[in-house]
């Protein structure tokens, strides 16, 4: 059916069509056709979803954004799991996706763009609040069910947490978790990654520490002529720099969780983390997705068995292999963390909306 032939309202309530991308240039939003079991077998909502054709259909800006305002369209509390990376978020949102009760968005390519828009407008001094608006707009869109009983959570790429103030000032009332991993286990995941993924490190670590001003601090520290785990320590601890600031900044709105307890702790952490968003899953839910295949498969890659004790070996051949470089790059670390440190994150834990 041609965009044309297609009532404004359909894009702005029906789930089946996927906010995808936003073209600013011609002031389009762009969706694209999905199905439910895109929402639930994607482990990214980027160009790695799956069940589509990849058919895209392209709306006005502006007139979707006046159909949301004069239909007074807005999830107030949708959930957020914002993330380091590298620290089982994948994991946790499957862990919280019941069809009927919740749809999780795990990484939705538009707020990825969004976050990469609105830096290159900071970065120009070209940002203003009609873009306010629009991300407005973009997570009302994002917030389409497919039954009136499900809560939505959106889990944002972590390349997008320079955005977390933005969305919690637009939704006051939301909960939303910062999921971490310690510095150690942060290396050892890393070191798990493909050499691609590995070559990104001091680009990532460079775009944080630019959200946080890293340099301020620490002058000499320039991400691209530092050693592979220097630089991972860099990305790490610029990620925590952020959460503290947020933490302060939004203390009604967030609580930390950290890797090392949601394993060590699945039940316990699972029905705080339902508590903290507010989410209709129960005891009953949190037991069987334990005992089940989300918790005995590989997060990202389903068909392939893996679970807690198959990852602890794991990271202990790693940290065997790696050890003299690990505690080396700890130990260069250290004086970076006494001088800026990140004990807040630690500190708004989970722990006391544990049963």
């Amino acid at each position: 059916m041609h965009p044309a032939e297609i009532p404004i309202s359909v894009p702005a309530t029906d789930p089946d069509l996927l906010l995808y991308q936003l073209d600013l240039v011609n002031a389009k939003f762009q969706f694209m056709k999905v199905c439910e079991a895109s929402y639930r077998n994607s482990v990214f909502m980027d160009e790695r979803i799956l069940h589509t054709n990849r058919q895209i259909v392209e709306f006005p800006i502006t007139e979707l954004m006046d159909f949301i305002a004069r239909s007074k369209m807005r999830a107030e509390k949708p959930g957020f799991i914002f993330h380091t990376s590298f620290c089982c978020s994948t994991l946790l949102a499957r862990s919280l996706d019941v069809a009927g009760r919740t749809l999780v968005l795990r990484e939705p390519w538009a707020l990825y763009q969004y976050s990469a828009i609105r830096q290159r407008l900071v970065d120009s001094g070209q940002w203003n609040r009609d873009y306010q608006s629009l991300l407005d707009a973009v997570l009302t869109l994002l917030s389409k069910t497919y039954a009136p009983t499900e809560q939505v959570v959106i889990k944002p790429s972590n390349l997008a947490n320079g955005m977390i103030g933005d969305l919690l000032t637009l939704r006051p009332f939301a909960g939303a978790l910062l999921l971490y991993s310690d510095l150690e286990n942060f290396m050892i995941s890393q070191l798990k990654k493909p050499e691609a993924t590995k070559l990104k490190i001091p680009r990532l670590a460079a775009s944080v520490a630019a959200m946080v001003n890293y340099r301020e601090y620490f002058p000499h520290i320039v991400p691209g002529a530092l050693p592979h785990l220097h630089a991972v320590a860099v990305l790490w601890h610029a990620q925590m720099m952020l959460f503290a600031a947020e933490l302060e900044n939004h203390p009604q709105n967030l609580r930390t969780l950290s890797m090392e307890k949601l394993l060590a702790e699945p039940e316990a952490s699972l029905q705080a983390s339902i508590r903290w968003l507010r989410l209709p899953l129960d005891r009953e839910h949190v037991a069987s997705v334990i005992e089940g295949p989300i918790w005995r498969s590989h997060a990202k890659v389903p068909e392939l068995p893996y679970d807690v004790t198959a990852r602890e070996d794991e990271n202990r051949r790693l940290l065997g292999q790696y050890e003299r470089d690990i505690n080396e790059a700890l130990e260069w670390a250290e004086p970076l963390l006494a001088a800026k440190p990140v004990a807040i994150v630690k500190a708004r834990g989970l722990d006391g909306l544990i049963p």
